[in-house]
């Protein structure tokens, strides 16, 4: 009975873990794209001397 009650422990941290871990790359690529500058200085001069 003891070792049932383990499992159940650990299988239950397990899962818990995992979803920290996909709670963790969830935030990462939602904050991503707001720190992305909207216009890099190089592209816009590249553009500018095109033509």
């Amino acid at each position: 009975m003891r070792a049932r009650k383990a499992t159940l422990l650990l299988t239950a941290l397990l899962y818990a873990q995992g979803l920290l871990g996909v709670a963790a790359v969830a935030a990462v690529l939602m904050r991503l794209p707001a720190e992305a500058p909207k216009n890099s200085p190089v592209a816009a001069a590249a553009i500018s001397d095109v033509g």
